[in-house]
């Protein structure tokens, strides 16, 4: 087998490797975003919890089904140890927050109806590990690395060839 064949093999194993390992470490970091709908009377809340740790991004968002006027929904943070954090007043049709975590531990976002009228809430909380975003990183990196990869082992492909056919 000639370099550019090696090379060549090499660049295809990088760059499908590197597509494989980012697909799944987005498909894990996909697997959270899983929403849900409630219906809340005037009075009542809902609990969603997500375990975290220090340095994870939680994001939340929350989107009131049917809005009309008077709709109101309070959505805040309650961190491991009982604080609160990120209060929220929905007036309109949703809400979407990102929180950086500065604790491990269960994170509850609770949304309560402060309105007038029961409301349908379509609601999800998700979070993405730094490790998730460094595979990712790393599984697009080798790809790159495979396509260039690939090029240098095309390139030395059609310079082998020349070498050993003969010039009429």
């Amino acid at each position: 087998m000639s370099r550019g064949a090696w090379v060549l093999l090499i660049g295809i194993v990088l760059l499908v490797g590197g597509i494989v390992l980012a697909a799944f470490s987005i498909l894990g970091f996909m697997g959270g975003f899983v929403p849900s709908v409630d219906t809340l009377g005037p009075g009542q809340y809902l609990n969603s919890t997500v375990e975290l740790e220090v340095g994870d991004v939680l994001t939340y968002v929350v989107s009131i089904e049917g809005y009309s006027e008077g709709d109101q929904l309070e959505v805040f943070l309650l961190l491991p140890g009982g604080d609160q954090t990120g209060l929220a007043v929905v007036t309109s049709a949703d809400l979407t927050r990102t929180y950086e975590t500065t604790r491990a531990g269960d994170h509850v976002v609770v949304i309560r109806n402060t309105g007038t009228e029961e409301v349908s809430v379509l609601h999800f909380a998700s979070s993405i590990a730094v490790s998730v975003a460094v595979w990712i990183s790393i599984g697009g990196l080798l790809a790159i690395v495979g396509f260039i990869v690939v090029i240098v082992g095309i390139v030395f492909l059609v310079i082998d060839r020349k070498k050993t056919r003969p010039y009429p």
